[in-house]
């Protein structure tokens, strides 16, 4: 910030000494290019922390996503064992309730003892 203040005030300076009858463009241009030089590099610097932290966490999104891959497979798988289970106890429970799809409903519930 004080280099932008710098060519502000150098840049007035220069205007000052132009309406006096000065040599000002000559300074003016030897005082600005270093500031300009030096306010393009800080820029380039802040672009290249930004491109290195966009890929810092483009990185962090892409092991995340491959996380949430592993965690989704496992629940299907656990789910999909869940499903094979409740099938396997309701072939079971077939012969004892016969027909009637609702006997599971009228017994007690599995965990009112609890």
């Amino acid at each position: 910030m004080m280099e932008i203040h710098s060519i502000r005030r150098d840049a007035a300076v220069a205007r000052q000494e132009q309406r006096r009858g000065g040599a000002a463009p000559d300074r003016r241009a030897e005082n600005l290019d270093p500031l300009i030089n030096d306010l393009a590099n800080a820029s380039l610097e802040d672009v290249d922390l930004l491109i290195d932290e966009y890929r810092r966490v483009r990185d962090m999104l892409h092991s995340e996503g491959a996380r949430l891959d592993r965690e989704l497979a496992r629940y299907a798988s656990a789910n999909r064992s869940l499903m094979e289970t409740m099938k396997v106890i309701r072939e079971r429970l077939a012969p004892v309730c016969g027909a009637d799809l609702l006997c599971m409903a009228r017994r007690s519930p599995p965990f009112e003892h609890i």
